[in-house]
């Protein structure tokens, strides 16, 4: 009883002005309404599974905790949740964004069933079509025209639609003999059940199914979630009840209590206990309105629970988001994993923690400044993308790799650290672009590719393409910034790390032992502090004392004298205010040198142990890689002995792998599996 079109659009289709034109010519056709209802257009590709299943299973016997035995209680229960979800559920889900389709599976459907007696209507000498002709003149509703009256318009409507069993039964069937036959007399007339062509099952227990369908350019994960949040499925519906009754309502009246009593202390002066204070009808109504807002995106979670019958309950069949959650996790998994990894293969070749940590700082700064680029395309991080992440991962490093190694050489050639950076880049700058480039020629063809070959490997093909881009520009102007670092000197002057100036007095000026320099720390911070003291008065006081001690050298001078008395008391406050100044930036430094102090011999802890705990892996690896170079050296030397022999091996590898690969099949992507089961009859 249904006719589906389908239309199918080449790739880059802008949907919505695609649905506007088929909407368009829609309009252009009348359909006879006593042959198809107005055509629904519906956004979704049919050859898709369904993003999720959810189940409604009935509710359980009180008395038994069971399901209900009873076959007629369970059709009764079965039905009623079927018609909820038509009538509701299936529309309010339709009406989100994102979704495009919502079927019913399972229970049981009404139907007004009319079972005609044969022999009744022979007898009265009647036919089937008779029975169908009176239905369908007995059962219109019709336009009936216009009416006007004056400048008023009314439309006019012929309304005559049963409305009950009685009045289908009490339908008159024209006989051609003359007279007219109720159809009760020809025919039972009664409520049924249609014939059922899919019984859904959970649990061995029967229930009603929901499969829902997303629109073609809808995110699975957020129209999952969607689901999720208006089904109830992170939170129990009865606890949410609850805490929209009950939760917020007393919060928020607690709140507006609180901001009473505040009012009422600045109006009276006096202490108001906040259950004394009776809410007027305006203070209730606000109550109403801000428990409203703050639950609001709750309260459509309630109702469409409120439109299923009490106490069903709801459980996922299935959920497309999970596996795409749980892929992306593994990817996400799979590149932290591939960066540690190639830390500690790095770690084992360079041997130098400080060359180690500046080629691995290029790895996630690589990875992030992708993501702008990929949001400028508007790339998601699906498997694709993120698999394209994880495969650049390992190229990530060998420009920085090969640039470092090109700055340390530089360096052991006598060059200043700043001077083997710059040769260095200049040396392989050409070099590791030329690579690079040569990477992306491989990848980045494929954006050009049409189909569906370009629409599944176009997201992993740029995203490959802006990660190495972006670790070139890492290579050849962050690696050489870092690693022209020089080291740091600890050395400051006394007004900000009086700590370890003090300390370098002691031990450069006055040759001091360690311990003899930390001695006289507290001391010599003393004396720094008097030398500030003393100082800050002569800049603030010495030029007042001046024209003080000038006063009666002349009119001139006495008159500067007696200003200068005058002002004294500004100099005062400007003194205090300078040496409570000095003394909080004083303290704020001291303390975080010794937060400095405290990390940094974490530090050296954490190297000293890493130390002894990579001695012994380090010198296995030494004599393992020391190994293989040796036996490589012998290989080489017998191979290239008999390198005729070793090159007609390798053509009858060459050759075998040739024949094998042509026998090999062929498909669009590899067969997944989802760990979903689901069986239909």
């Amino acid at each position: 009883g249904t006719s589906e079109i389908i239309l199918e659009f080449t790739w880059g289709t802008d949907m919505n002005i695609a649905q506007q034109d088929v909407r368009d010519r829609l309009d252009l056709f009348d359909a006879p309404e006593e042959v198809t209802e107005k055509p629904v257009i519906l956004r979704y590709d049919p050859t898709l599974d369904p993003v999720m299943r959810v189940a409604i299973t009935p509710p359980v016997n009180p008395d038994t905790g069971k399901p209900y035995a009873d076959p007629a209680v369970r059709e009764s229960i079965l039905t009623e949740i079927r018609d909820s979800a038509r009538r509701h559920l299936k529309s309010d889900l339709e009406a989100e964004e994102g979704i495009a389709q919502v079927l019913l599976k399972g229970g049981q459907e009404e139907e007004i069933q009319i079972l005609v007696d044969a022999n009744r209507l022979k007898s009265l000498g009647l036919s089937l079509q008779s029975v169908v002709n009176g239905l369908a003149a007995q059962n219109i509703n019709l336009s009936g025209g216009q009416l006007q009256e004056g400048k008023s318009e009314y439309l006019v409507r012929t309304l005559n639609e049963f409305k009950n069993i009685e009045e289908i039964r009490e339908t008159l069937i024209l006989n051609p003999s003359g007279g007219h036959v109720p159809l009760s007399s020809v025919a039972d007339v009664f409520m049924g059940t249609k014939e059922r062509e899919t019984i859904v099952h959970i649990n061995g227990q029967e229930a009603v199914g929901l499969e829902i369908f997303k629109e073609g350019d809808a995110n699975t994960v957020a129209v999952c979630e969607k689901m999720r949040d208006l089904l109830g499925f992170k939170g129990e519906p009865s606890a949410l009840t609850k805490m929209l009754n009950q939760a917020q309502r007393s919060r928020v009246e607690k709140r507006v209590r609180a901001r009473l009593v505040e009012e009422k202390l600045e109006e009276q002066g006096e202490e108001v206990d906040a259950k004394d204070i009776e809410l007027s009808d305006e203070e209730l109504a606000e109550i109403e309105e801000e428990a409203a807002e703050v639950t609001a995106s709750l309260f459509k979670q309630r109702t469409l629970l409120n439109r299923l019958p009490r106490d069903v309950g709801l459980k996922v069949i299935s959920d497309q988001s999970r596996f795409i959650e749980g892929a992306i996790d593994e990817v996400k998994e799979a590149t932290i994993m591939g960066g540690f990894l190639a830390f500690i293969v790095l770690f084992l070749f360079l041997r130098d923690l400080k060359s180690t940590l500046i080629v691995c700082f290029a790895i996630p700064i690589s990875v992030i400044a992708t993501f702008v680029p990929m949001y400028v395309r508007e790339i998601s991080l699906n498997i694709m993308s993120l698999g394209g992440l994880a495969l650049g991962v390992g190229m990530l490093v060998d420009n920085s790799i090969v640039v470092l190694e090109s700055i340390f050489r530089c360096k052991e050639e006598g060059d200043d650290i700043v001077d083997a950076s710059d040769r260095g880049v200049k040396e392989v700058g050409s070099a590791v672009v030329a690579s690079t480039l040569t990477t992306i020629s491989v990848f980045f063809p494929i954006v050009f590719v049409e189909g569906i070959a370009g629409q599944l490997f176009g997201d992993l093909s740029l995203t490959v393409t802006f990660s190495l881009l972006a670790s070139l520009l890492t290579a050849l102007f962050l690696i050489p910034l870092i690693a022209s670092r020089k080291g740091t000197v600890k050395k400051s002057e006394r007004q900000f790390v009086w700590v370890l100036q003090a300390y370098r007095d002691g031990r450069d000026k006055n040759g001091l032992s360690r311990s003899e320099a930390m001695g006289q720390v507290l001391p010599q911070g003393f004396t720094y502090m008097v030398d500030f003291f003393a100082g800050l008065y002569q800049d603030i006081f010495a030029p007042a004392n001046k024209s003080i001690a000038k006063f009666g050298a002349g009119l001139g001078a006495s008159l500067t004298a007696i200003f200068a008395l005058l002002f004294y008391p500004v100099l005062g406050v400007l003194f205090f205010l300078q040496a409570i100044l000095k003394i909080v930036a004083t303290l704020i430094n001291t303390v975080f040198f010794g937060i400095c102090i405290v990390i940094a011999m974490f530090i050296w802890l954490i190297r000293q142990a890493l130390r002894i705990i990579m001695w012994l892996p380090l010198q296995v690896f030494d004599v393992c890689f020391n190994a293989i170079r040796s036996v490589y050296a012998v290989a080489l030397t017998h191979s290239l002995r008999f390198a005729p022999i070793l090159l007609f091996l390798v053509m009858l590898i060459s050759i075998h792998a040739g024949m094998t690969g042509m026998n090999l099949g062929a498909e669009l992507i590899p067969p997944m599996k989802q760990g979903d089961r689901k069986s239909t009859r």
